[in-house]
C-alpha cells in the first residue's frame, strides 16, 4: 500500500547567471529541472502558522519508484516546541508535501505513549522507504509505562497504517526469555533495510534469559511485525562446526529477503576453532533456509595460480542483488602473488560459486595501457544485471599523480573507463577533475551512476570545487550540480549552492535510498546562508534499458507466469530482442499489451494492468508447451519486439515503436479456462524498455 500524494503539479527550480563568467558555463541539471520538495521557510503542510526552519532543518531524504521522497524536517512556529517541532513527511513536490507523523503524536499501538521524550523529539532522522512506499522509522517514546528500559521503537507500514515492529525492552523470539536493551529511536541507514515485500533488517544487543555474557548477546533480525527471526547471532554455530564470534559490518537485503551479512570466528570455541587466517566469513541469510557461508578467509582464490584469500572482505553500499550475487574485494596471499603488484583482486560471489571481475594489476581499458592499481575498499558496485562499477588508482603506463584515480563501469570483460582525473570537466569553464578516491558514488540497476567530484583549476573557486555528476554509457556525463549554483528558491529569492548528497545505502532492490533504478533521485542541498532545502530530479535517460515490474496473475494451476527478455532491442534491427512469459499454461492462445504511455497497477481481469492507456495488442500467438490433453504450466509466450516493429509479422513499420528514446510498457496476456468467466485470463508482470538507435 502506498499513500497517494493529492496533486502532482511541479514546481521547477529556475537558473540565473552569477557572472560573465558563468554566463559561460552550462547550467546543472538542478538548476534546468530540479523539483524543490521542501525549503526553509516554506510553509509547514498540516502545521497553520509554522514554516521549515531551525538548526538542521532537513535531514537526507530517500526515494520511491513513484517519485516521493522521505525525510524529517524541522519547524518553528504554529506552537511547534522543542518536543513537538520534528516530524516526518513524504511527497513529490512541495504542492502535495504531506505530514506522515510527528514528534509528540500517539504512538502507534501504544495506549497512552507519545513519539517524544520528557525534553526532546521523538522520530529520528534516518527514515528508510522500500521501493514501493512502505516505510520504516525509529522513535523515542514517553508516557504511560515507559522507563529507560523500553523508551525506543521501530514502526514500519504506511500513514495511517503503522505497525510497532520491536520495542526496546521487548523479549527476543527465538530466546529463553532475553529482551531488547539497544536503543532503536534513530538507526542509522547502514545497517538496516526494507524491501518491496515488507521485510525489514536490524542488529540489536540484548539481555538476559539465555544470555551468556558477550558470547550471544547481540543479533541480526529478519522478518515481519510479530514474526521477528535470527539472520544470524553471535554464537551460533556453523555446519563447518565454526562459531560466530562476532556480527560484521556488511549488511544489505534484497527483493527476495535474502541478507548479506560477514562475520568473524571465534578463535577459542569450535570444532575446531578458527584461526588468525581463517577467521572471517561472508554469508547468505535466506529465509525458511537460514544463514549460509559463500565465502572464508584462507579459502583458494578462483583464477589465481595457488593464491588464498586474506583478511577482511570490503563490499560497496549497493554490492547485493536480487539474484542473491555480491560483487566483493579482498588481499590475495600466497602462490603466484608478488605483494604490491597483484595481491588484490574483485569478484563476484554466490552459493554457486565465484568469479573474478579484475585483478590488481590488469590493463584498464581505454587508459593506453595503465593497469588497475588499488582499488577503493568500499566502491565496488553491482546491480540487478551484472554490470559493476568501482573507483581505482592507476599505474603504469602514462601515469601520473595528476591523472592517477578513475571510475570505471561496466559488465565483467566489458568495462569502460567512466571518467579519470585530469579529464575536462563537463559544465565547467577549463576546469579538470580532481583526485577521486574514496569520494561518494551510487550505481542504480539501469548502470547509471551518481558521483561527487572535486574539479581543479579552470573557472574552480574555493566555493564551487565540489560537484556532483551523473553517467550513463549511452549519455555519457551531465552535470548534476555544483557549489556555487544560483536556485531561485522562491519568487525573487536565489541562493547559492554549499553543500548537497544523499544516502548511498541499498534500498532492498539493488539500488541506492536517494537513487532509483529509473534515474530519479534526491538530495538535501545546503545553502551558504546556512538554510536549505529537499530537492528531487532524474537523470537524462539512457537508451536500450530494459527492465521487469509490476505484479503477475497467479494462475489457476498455481502458478506465477514470469515475464523475461533477452536479446538486443534496437530501432534499425529487423530480430534479436524477445520478450517471453514463461509459467503459462500449455496450448493456450494470447498476446502481448504494449503502450508508450507509461506504467499501470489498475485492477483488471482478476490481477493487475501493468501498462498504461491506450493500449495496443500484438497478433495472437501460442503458448505451446505439453501436448494436450496434459494441463500444465509449460507453456511459454513469446514474440521478437525488433521484428513485430519493424514491420515482420506480416504488417507495416510502427512508428510508436521505432522511434530512439520512445519509452514501451508491456504485458502478456492470454487464456485460462481454469478461472469461471469473465476472468478466465492470465496475465503476467510487466517489461518496460527504452527504444535504442
Amino acid at each position: 500500500m502506498q499513500f497517494s500524494p493529492s496533486s502532482s503539479r511541479a514546481v521547477l527550480v529556475a537558473a540565473a547567471v552569477l557572472s560573465s563568467l558563468s554566463a559561460a558555463t552550462a547550467q546543472s541539471l538542478i538548476q534546468t529541472s530540479g523539483v524543490i520538495i521542501a525549503a526553509t521557510d516554506d510553509p509547514v503542510p498540516g502545521v497553520p502558522g509554522a514554516l521549515f526552519g531551525g538548526s538542521g532543518t532537513f535531514d537526507s531524504g530517500v526515494i520511491d519508484e513513484s517519485g516521493n521522497v522521505f525525510f524529517r524536517g524541522r519547524m518553528l512556529g504554529g506552537g511547534a516546541t522543542l518536543t513537538s517541532d520534528r516530524a516526518l513527511f513524504y511527497g513529490s513536490d512541495r504542492s502535495n508535501l504531506a505530514m506522515v507523523i510527528r514528534s509528540g503524536d500517539p504512538a502507534p499501538g501504544l495506549s497512552g505513549v507519545a513519539l517524544q521524550t520528557a525534553t526532546g523529539n521523538g522520530p529520528g532522522g534516518s527514515p528508510r522507504l522500500s521501493p514501493d512506499g512502505d516505510m520504516f522509522w525509529g522513535s523515542n517514546l514517553s508516557g504511560t509505562g515507559i522507563t529507560t528500559t523500553n523508551d525506543s521503537a521501530i514502526f514500519v507500514g504506511t500513514p495511517g497504517n503503522f505497525s510497532m515492529l520491536v520495542q526496546e525492552g521487548d523479549t527476543v523470539p527465538n530466546t529463553s526469555g532475553a529482551v531488547f536493551n539497544a536503543s532503536v529511536s534513530n538507526m542509522s541507514h547502514q545497517p538496516t533495510g526494507i524491501n518491496r515485500g515488507g521485510r525489514v533488517l536490524f542488529q540489536s544487543t540484548f539481555t538476559g534469559g539465555d544470555v551468556i555474557g558477550t558470547n550471544n548477546n547481540a543479533a541480526w533480525f529478519t522478518g515481519t511485525p510479530g514474526a521477528l527471526e535470527f539472520a544470524n547471532r553471535k554464537g551460533d554455530v556453523l555446519p563447518s562446526g565454526a562459531v560466530i564470534g562476532s556480527l560484521g559490518f556488511v549488511s544489505q537485503m534484497n527483493d527476495s529477503g535474502q541478507i548479506l551479512l560477514d562475520a568473524s570466528l571465534s578463535l577459542t570455541v569450535g570444532t575446531p576453532p578458527a584461526t588468525s587466517a581463517d577467521n572471517t566469513i561472508l554469508g547468505i541469510y535466506t529465509p525458511g533456509s537460514g544463514f549460509a557461508q559463500i565465502w572464508r578467509e584462507g579459502d583458494a582464490a578462483p583464477g589465481t595460480a595457488g593464491a588464498v584469500f586474506a583478511g577482511s572482505v570490503n563490499t560497496g553500499a549497493t554490492s547485493f542483488n536480487r539474484s542473491g550475487e555480491v560483487i566483493m574485494q579482498c588481499d590475495l596471499l600466497n602462490g603466484d602473488v608478488v605483494a604490491g603488484l597483484n595481491d588484490r583482486a574483485v569478484y563476484i560471489v554466490s552459493a554457486s560459486g565465484m568469479s573474478m571481475v579484475l585483478r590488481r594489476g590488469d590493463v584498464a581499458p581505454g587508459t593506453g595501457g595503465a593497469e588497475f592499481d588499488s582499488i577503493n575498499n568500499v566502491s565496488q558496485y553491482l546491480n540487478q544485471y551484472g554490470q559493476v562499477a568501482f573507483q581505482t588508482s592507476l599505474r603504469g603506463a602514462g601515469v601520473t599523480t595528476a591523472n592517477d584515480t578513475a571510475i570505471f563501469a561496466g559488465t565483467p570483460g566489458a568495462l569502460k573507463l567512466v571518467m579519470r582525473e585530469g579529464d575536462a570537466a563537463p559544465g565547467t569553464v577549463g576546469a579538470t577533475i580532481d583526485n577521486l578516491s574514496g569520494l561518494p558514488m551510487l550505481f542504480n540497476n539501469q548502470g547509471q551512476i551518481l558521483t561527487n567530484v572535486k574539479t581543479l583549476g579552470g573557472d574552480t573557486t574555493a566555493t564551487n570545487s565540489s560537484a556532483h555528476y551523473g553517467w550513463h554509457e549511452s549519455t555519457g556525463l551531465t552535470l548534476v550540480i555544483r557549489g556555487d549554483d544560483l536556485i531561485t528558491v522562491s519568487g525573487a529569492v536565489t541562493k547559492n549552492v554549499s553543500s548537497f548528497g544523499g544516502i548511498q545505502f541499498n534500498n532492498g532492490d539493488s539500488s541506492p535510498l536517494s537513487f532509483g533504478k529509473d534515474g530519479s533521485f534526491t538530495m538535501r542541498v545546503t545553502f551558504t546562508d546556512g538554510t536549505g532545502m529537499i530537492v528531487r530530479a532524474k537523470l537524462p535517460t539512457p537508451l536500450g534499458v530494459v527492465s521487469t515490474y509490476c505484479t503477475a496473475k497467479l494462475n489457476s494451476l498455481g502458478c506465477l507466469p514470469a515475464m523475461a527478455f533477452s536479446g538486443t532491442q534496437s530501432a534499425a534491427a529487423t530480430s534479436g530482442f524477445t520478450l517471453s512469459a514463461s509459467n503459462v499454461r500449455n496450448q493456450k492462445s494470447g498476446l502481448l499489451f504494449y503502450g508508450i504511455n507509461g506504467r499501470s497497477a489498475l485492477p483488471y481481469q482478476g490481477g493487475t494492468l501493468c501498462v498504461n492507456v491506450p493500449i495496443k495488442r500484438t497478433p495472437v500467438t501460442t503458448s505451446g508447451g505439453s501436448a494436450l490433453p496434459a494441463s500444465d504450466c509449460s507453456g511459454v509466450f513469446a514474440i521478437d519486439m525488433n521484428n513485430y516493429a519493424t514491420g515482420g509479422l506480416g504488417g507495416t513499420p510502427l512508428p510508436e515503436l521505432i522511434v530512439p528514446g520512445t519509452l514501451v510498457d508491456c504485458q502478456w496476456w492470454g487464456r485460462d479456462p481454469g478461472f469461471p468467466a469473465p476472468d478466465n485470463t492470465t496475465l503476467s508482470n510487466g517489461v518496460e524498455y527504452l527504444v535504442a538507435p
